[in-house]
């Protein structure tokens, strides 16, 4: 408390409530005595919300918004959403902010950063940089910016001219295969005939008219379908976007390999992949062994096929696996 006050006696803002009482028994009365007068040097008689002492102040209070706000001290970033997570740090060349969505909302607005300069977004992903449109507003750069669901990025301001290319447009829908027709290929011993699961609804397999067993299958699941695709377009991209995917996904394109996806969003760009009329789109989703792991847990232990030191319950809830979509092939000009 002594060393606070000689800093708070030279210029520095302290925020917080006076102490209660002392933390200690060691020293006795005159440690007592020497605490008190520490206190009272700080906060007064405690009745005072704001007390100055020397160059500084303190204020007796817990709510540093009000403070900030009393010290015209202007928000760091300003944002239409409670749940969006961010970070700042600076360099000597540049402002950089993480910004992470929650789980279950992305967010598509106005962002203000109380920072200067040309702005680019970075894919901490996949590792792409883009340039944004920025609009200045006093002592604030507005972006627009659209965070799917469980996406992070970092907006980085720097004074030179960025050298790279503009965030293209957000792609729209051309065509909705959520509903198509899927064939679903399990591998054998596991619970599910040897022949394909048809459906026109994509949904987990746990909710799959399989067996008890069929519906824990833990692994890899083959999905197959095709669609129509005319007038291709080479200045045009397109983009295969699964939706949900629990948990990774892998993509071919007319037998060919486009990539595998393991984190939202899951999009990949199959622009040349592509070609006049019918393709082929096949996806190996990959899921973990939880749900097996809860049906092995509630039969003998001699028919089991999966162990573990430390797994899950009998009883417990099967987990969402699958490709659960919904699935698009998007355009972006």
């Amino acid at each position: 408390l002594e060393k606070i006050a000689m800093f708070v006696e030279k210029g520095l803002i302290v925020v917080g409530e006076s102490p209660s009482g002392l933390a200690t028994l060691s020293g006795g009365d005159n440690a007592r005595e020497r605490y008190e007068k520490a206190v009272e040097k700080l906060w007064g008689n405690s009745s005072q919300r704001t007390y100055k002492l020397g160059k500084g102040k303190v204020y007796n209070t817990s709510a540093i918004d009000s403070v900030l706000v009393a010290e015209n001290i202007q928000p760091d970033i300003l944002f239409d959403h409670s749940e969006l997570r961010w970070l700042h740090r600076n360099t000597d060349e540049s402002d950089i902010y993480f910004l992470s969505a929650m789980p279950e909302n992305g967010y598509k607005g106005v962002i203000s950063f109380r920072s200067k300069g040309n702005a680019e977004i970075w894919d901490p992903v996949t590792g792409e940089v883009f340039s944004l449109d920025s609009k200045s507003n006093g002592d604030y750069t507005n972006l627009v910016m659209d965070i799917p669901a469980e996406k992070s990025c970092f907006v980085v301001f720097r004074s030179k001219k960025s050298d790279h290319p503009l965030k293209p447009l957000v792609p729209t829908i051309k065509l909705d295969l959520s509903k198509t027709p899927w064939q679903l290929r399990f591998p054998s011993g596991w619970g599910i005939k040897n022949e394909p699961v048809l459906t026109n609804q994509l949904v987990a397999w746990k909710d799959l008219p399989l067996s008890a067993e069929g519906k824990s299958f833990s692994g890899t699941v083959t999905y197959e379908t095709s669609f129509m695709l005319e007038d291709i377009s080479k200045a045009t991209s397109y983009f295969l976007n699964l939706g949900r995917v629990e948990d990774i996904a892998k993509v071919k394109i007319n037998g060919k390999d486009v990539g595998t996806c393991w984190t939202t969003p899951y999009v990949l760009d199959i622009s040349e992949y592509l070609q006049q009329g019918e393709n082929k789109l096949q996806v190996d989703v990959t899921g973990t062994w939880f749900n097996r792991l809860a049906y092995d847990a509630g039969i003998p232990e001699k028919d089991r096929k999966t162990w573990t030191i430390a797994g899950p319950e009998a009883g417990v809830p099967l987990k969402d696996y699958g490709l659960i979509g919904p699935v698009s092939i998007e355009v972006s000009n």
